[in-house]
C-alpha cells in the first residue's frame, strides 16, 4: 500500500480585523492640553498629539460602535464633528464613532 503524498498544512490564523480610527480636535481657542477618553480605553484620559492646527490621536479598534469624549484643559466635551451623539448615564452627551 502506497503512502499518501498529501501534506496537511495548518490554516493560518486570521489577521486581526482592527483598524486605526483617527480622532481630531481643532479649535481656534487657546488650548494647552487635549485628551481622549472612551469606552474603548475604560474612559481613561490619554493625551493627544498636538500638531500645527489641532490635536490628534490614532486608536486601533475592532469594528463596532464606540462612545468617547475629549477632555480639553480638564473639561469633558463631546465632539461636535461626530456623526452621532448619545446621552450617557450622567445626563451629558457622549460622541459616537463607528468603525467598519
Amino acid at each position: 500500500m502506497k503512502k499518501s503524498s498529501k501534506k496537511t498544512v495548518p490554516a493560518k490564523k486570521s489577521k486581526s480585523m482592527k483598524k486605526f480610527q483617527s480622532f481630531k480636535w481643532a479649535s481656534n481657542q487657546d488650548v494647552n492640553e487635549v485628551c481622549l477618553a472612551g469606552d474603548f480605553n475604560g474612559w481613561t484620559p490619554v493625551p493627544m498629539e498636538k500638531t500645527n492646527d489641532a490635536f490628534q490621536a490614532l486608536v486601533e479598534l475592532e469594528p463596532g460602535e464606540y462612545q468617547y469624549k475629549f477632555i480639553i484643559d480638564g473639561q469633558w466635551i463631546h465632539d461636535p464633528a461626530a456623526p452621532k451623539a448619545t446621552l450617557n448615564a450622567f445626563g451629558t452627551t457622549n460622541s459616537v464613532v463607528f468603525v467598519d
